[in-house]
């Protein structure tokens, strides 16, 4: 859901650059650059708004595991409230963004992909009726 809000957030502000006058729908119409721009830029934010909660959720999936022999300490949390003071105490704020790196690329990467083919879907749908009138 945040990745449609920031979406059209982004398609909005940077219009006048992302988007061009198309002849054939004698219409304003988003390029692919603009989309694969907006879509990037949608997920990175989307997915750095939930990062944190996912942290949260991943700690308390592997909480109290003893499978994780010789991969360090795993600590053993009660509940989210807990685990969450636990990381901020231990590694502060920036626990709370461990390994966000490899998880903006791929976020960036699939939701402008997506974006582009929904905004390409979207034209060649409104080509195809369009033309019926």
């Amino acid at each position: 859901g945040f990745q449609f809000g920031f979406y059209s957030l982004f398609s909005q502000v940077l219009e006048t650059i992302v988007t061009k006058h198309d002849e054939n729908l004698d219409d304003k119409v988003m390029t692919i650059i603009g989309s694969l721009s907006c879509g990037g830029l949608a997920g990175i934010c989307a997915k750095l708004s939930v990062y944190p909660l996912d942290t949260l959720k991943k700690r308390l999936q592997v909480s109290g595991w003893k499978g994780r022999k010789g991969f360090g300490v795993t600590f053993t949390h009660s509940g989210s409230l807990q685990c969450l003071s636990d990381i901020l105490r231990r590694e502060g704020v920036r626990g709370l963004y461990k390994g966000v790196g490899p998880a903006l690329i791929k976020s960036a990467a699939s939701s402008s992909l997506h974006f582009w083919l929904y905004e390409h879907i979207c034209y060649i749908l409104a080509l195809r009726f369009s033309s019926d009138r």
